[in-house]
């Protein structure tokens, strides 16, 4: 799961030239239906649109080991319940602000396999599963 760009580089201003910057308290995941490019643009969110019942949801994290962290709690989109046509997400983002709009992808993965969400799916990503493992490297 590539880093974007955007967050490298301010990793860097501030490990080796001591540059303020700001980290966000909370990450929040969202879905795709593409492949975001390495600066997180490029990517087709799902919107309420696609089922009524989607937001970005409050993602929380454990302590990095072997180069890698992983979500620490089960992350739970809602039922798609009202939902006309099926979607396929292949994809999922790691943002700073729960309102699309605002703030910036942080990081981003590629599902295991596609997921095809229609009406009653439930997305559930168990602990452990959304991996950030590297710094974007191609």
């Amino acid at each position: 799961m590539p880093i974007v760009t955007a967050r490298i580089h301010a990793f860097y201003d501030r490990q080796f030239r001591n540059v303020a910057g700001t980290w966000p308290s909370q990450v929040w995941t969202s879905l795709l239906r593409s492949e975001p490019d390495l600066d997180g643009l490029g990517a087709t969110e799902f919107t309420s649109a696609d089922f009524v019942e989607y937001s970005r949801i409050a993602t929380t994290y454990g302590s990095p080991a072997s180069r890698a962290i992983s979500n620490s709690v089960a992350a739970l989109f809602a039922s798609a319940a009202t939902m006309g046509v099926q979607r396929v997400a292949t994809h999922f983002g790691v943002h700073s602000s729960l309102t699309p709009t605002a703030g910036d992808m942080i990081a981003w993965g590629r599902l295991t396999s596609p997921y095809t969400i229609g009406a009653g799916s439930l997305v559930n990503f168990p602990i452990g599963s959304l991996i950030i493992d590297d710094l974007g490297t191609a």
